[in-house]
């Protein structure tokens, strides 16, 4: 996708008349360029990386980072894929510093892939993301409403599943 401009103060005005859209859909067309340079493992893990290291530096010590992960297979990477290359850059980003980062895991209301989205976050070997009910909130705020039929039985399953994950 091609940017509007090439000069750098009109694309931040671009990017930030985006912002004030007040509707999801608009507001991610900006988004295909940021994301358009994360579709492969290294600049995932880097950009990852970078932002624990901006977060460390500016003193954060705890962090909940929001991405959706089916924005970053355009390239041909699984969502696994994009998650651990997240997660190995948050780790690294923080490592020697004082800094805790988590991944809040997002599924888009634009695709049909809430339920692959919400099982990574049943995780068992990595505490990086976030537990099943802050998984659930965050379904809630950018997927379709939650009464609609597809996701009621997502949060069903998730919840069930995850309770016999935590079973002893």
């Amino acid at each position: 996708t091609k940017l509007p401009t090439t000069d750098p103060d009109q694309i931040a005005t671009w990017f930030h008349r985006g912002a004030k859209r007040n509707d999801l859909v608009l507001y991610l067309e900006t988004f295909a360029h940021t994301v358009g340079v994360m579709q492969h493992r290294d600049a995932i893990e880097r950009v990852a990386y970078e932002c624990a290291r901006d977060l460390a530096d500016d003193g954060v010590v705890y962090a909940e980072v929001r991405f959706a992960p089916e924005l970053h297979t355009e390239a041909g990477l699984t969502l696994d894929e994009v998650v651990r290359a997240v997660l190995e850059g948050f780790s690294r980003g923080a490592a020697g510093t004082d800094l805790t980062v988590n991944a809040i895991l997002c599924a888009m209301r634009t695709a049909a892939r809430s339920l692959e989205i919400a099982q990574l976050a049943t995780w068992r070997d990595s505490e990086t993301i976030l537990p099943l009910p802050l998984m659930l909130f965050s379904l809630m705020l950018i997927s379709q409403p939650l009464t609609a039929a597809p996701n009621a039985r997502i949060i069903a399953e998730l919840i069930a599943n995850f309770l016999n994950m935590s079973a002893p």
